[in-house]
């Protein structure tokens, strides 16, 4: 069946590993299990949302934390509504707590490239409860958080008369043209006009 418009159509195939399904799922039950699925086409606007999410990460070259939580993301949707293991879960932690800590932690933290696996150690968190926990509390992603964090301490700096390409490096961002996408998008202007801006301020 087609329909009717000019689009290009792309066949992705995705084959998760049993190593990879059965260790996420000890980070969702705490049992050791590999999943098993008996239904084997799935008709679930929800998964093919997070798994076209996915795709686009890959496909993007997204960070390697944004592919990796689209994956875990994906994934855990998967094993939670179609797994023959699936039971209720019922670990209980300090979310305000994770919060904070892994807060606390990505502020002082973000000159350098910031991983999951970071934030999940520093909470004493399996990376999957973590990123619920953290979305949960916060209504961002860890890496959206990052970003915002790092974009706002660039703000500061250029206000204080550094240079683009050092605020860029300092807090974070490797790539220019990445911290100058990301600056625009947030605050809706280039932080070069800010740092003209506060030049003709200064100096006026």
């Amino acid at each position: 069946m087609h329909c009717g418009d000019s689009h290009a159509w792309k066949y992705t195939n995705f084959y998760p590993s049993t190593e990879l399904l059965a260790k996420l799922y000890a980070q969702m039950y705490g049992e050791h299990k590999i999943p098993y699925f008996e239904k084997h086409i799935i008709d679930d606007l929800p998964l093919y949302t997070l798994l076209l999410d996915f795709f686009r990460s890959v496909y993007y070259k997204k960070s390697s934390m944004e592919v990796e939580i689209a994956l875990m993301n994906a994934l855990s949707y998967l094993i939670e509504h179609y797994t023959s293991y699936t039971k209720q879960n019922t670990m209980l932690f300090d979310e305000s707590l994770v919060s904070k800590i892994s807060m606390e932690y990505i502020h002082d933290n973000l000159h350098h490239d910031i991983t999951l696996e970071e934030l999940s150690t520093q909470t004493h968190l399996s990376k999957y409860h973590f990123l619920r926990v953290f979305k949960k509390n916060i209504g961002l992603t860890p890496h959206q958080y990052i970003i915002i964090e790092r974009i706002q301490k660039a703000k500061e700096l250029v206000l204080r008369g550094k240079s683009l390409g050092e605020v860029g490096f300092e807090v974070g961002f490797s790539d220019q043209s990445h911290f100058i996408r990301n600056f625009r998008k947030i605050y809706g202007y280039s932080p070069k006009l800010l740092l003209q801006k506060s030049n003709f301020i200064l100096y006026k």
